[in-house]
């Protein structure tokens, strides 16, 4: 069948308001001349279909809102990049930036030969690629997107040397491991006999029992046999008296550890009238030395008393004194405080080392600064809480009674 351009020749159906084609062909221009028809429409039903060439079939798509049709040209598509948008026929891949577009058939291919700052150490360069290399016992791998890392660490045992990337510490020998977080932490039994009994023991406690005491000083174990311990200051041979209220000092020395709970001397007590009540009091106590003076460390004290009538008993006559004390004294100097003093009519002679001559006054002052035996001349309410070394007033080092010092005894554990 034979097209004319511009004539239809073919089976066209015309109504009201449609035409319809009703043939093979519809073709509008000239199909065998490159030339071109303009055809006006006015569409708002949809969209109008124009066939090309009798060969095939084509559509065409018409804007809805107008427009023209080109041979080969599309326009109005809208494309963003970064913050701008345009409407565009045509869209060009602009090598930059280290990146390089290509087009094969129907496919866009990129590369991209960026350059990465990586820093090293001290080092610092822009690459394009970059390894990472096994040394210093650390080794890499790759698997997908993963880079993985191993490390493994040079550890000594006795004579063995190993490298190794874990470490395990085995329970062995007594000794026991474990791990708390990033936390090792080891318990040790250690195997200890005594007797016929032996026992693997994390911890070892001595126990005070038979009279032997431990204690323990940073790092250091002390023990100490018990059982009674006694220490005194002489031989009781000469025969002292002691009024109201008197004081009496004298240096000693100290030579071991000593807990004292016991403190005697030697006294003779008596009234000076039948069935009168009386009594008499005595204290005493140990002086440290501090920076010139003494402070008292311990005192102890007893009261024994009788009334009318009452026989003196085991009083009457030379006998052992004695009062409770709770002293805890370590070696080392100390200044020894007698206090005495006698209710009513009563009286007492108590025993101390041998008489000494009397001594003069002459060397009074040189003697301030010492610690010599001595008495207090004044009468004295009661023992002092601390005494300086240089009151000579109340401490008298001069005459024949200076040196006069009760016989004591102390015993303990």
């Amino acid at each position: 069948m034979t097209i004319t351009s511009g004539n239809f020749q073919d089976l066209v159906q015309l109504s009201a308001d449609t035409l319809y084609h009703l043939g093979p062909d519809f073709e509008v221009g000239n199909s065998s001349v490159g030339s071109s028809a303009t055809v006006g429409f006015v569409n708002s039903a949809g969209v109008i279909a124009l066939v090309g060439a009798a060969t095939g079939n084509a559509s065409a798509f018409l804007p809805p809102g107008g427009g023209t049709l080109g041979t080969g040209n599309l326009s109005a598509i809208n494309v963003s990049a970064g913050t701008t948008s345009n409407n565009m026929s045509a869209v060009t891949f602009s090598n930059s930036n280290g990146v390089s577009f290509g087009l094969n058939g129907s496919v866009i291919t990129a590369s991209a030969a960026a350059a990465l700052n990586l820093s090293a150490g001290t080092t610092s360069n822009n690459l394009t690629a970059f390894t990472l290399s096994n040394s210093n016992n650390v080794s890499f791998g790759l698997n997908g997107s993963t880079v993985t890392g191993s490390a493994q660490f040079n550890v000594s045992g006795g004579t063995t040397s190993n490298n190794l990337s874990a470490v395990t510490f085995s329970n062995s020998n007594n000794v026991s491991f474990g791990l708390n977080g990033s936390t090792m932490t080891a318990s040790a039994a250690v195997n200890v006999s005594a007797g016929t009994t032996s026992n693997n023991l994390s911890a070892v406690t001595f126990s005070n029992s038979n009279g032997v005491s431990f204690g323990l000083n940073g790092s250091t174990l002390t023990a100490m046999i018990g059982g009674m311990s006694s220490w005194s200051n002489g031989n009781p041979v000469t025969a002292l008296s002691g009024g109201v209220k008197t004081l009496f000092f004298q240096p000693m020395i100290i030579p071991y550890n000593i807990t004292v709970t016991n403190l005697m001397w030697l006294a003779s007590v008596s009234n000076s009238t039948t069935n009168v009540s009386g009594g008499m009091s005595v204290s005493a106590a140990l002086y440290s030395l501090n920076a010139g003076s003494f402070s008292q460390a311990s005192s102890a004290s007893t009261n024994i008393t009788w009334t009318s009538g009452a026989a003196l008993s085991s009083n009457t006559g030379i006998n052992y004194q004695q009062m409770t004390c709770s002293w805890v004294v370590s070696p080392g100097p100390y200044l020894f405080a007698w206090w005495v003093s006698t209710q009513n009519s009563a009286s007492m002679s108590y025993y101390g080392p041998p008489a000494q001559p009397a001594i003069a006054s002459g060397k009074v002052a040189s003697m301030s600064t010492l610690a010599l035996n001595g008495y207090s001349q004044a009468t004295v309410a009661a023992l002092p809480t601390s005494f300086g070394i240089t009151n000579t007033s109340g401490y008298i080092r001069t005459g024949a009674t200076a040196a006069q010092q009760p016989f004591i005894i102390m015993q303990g554990t």
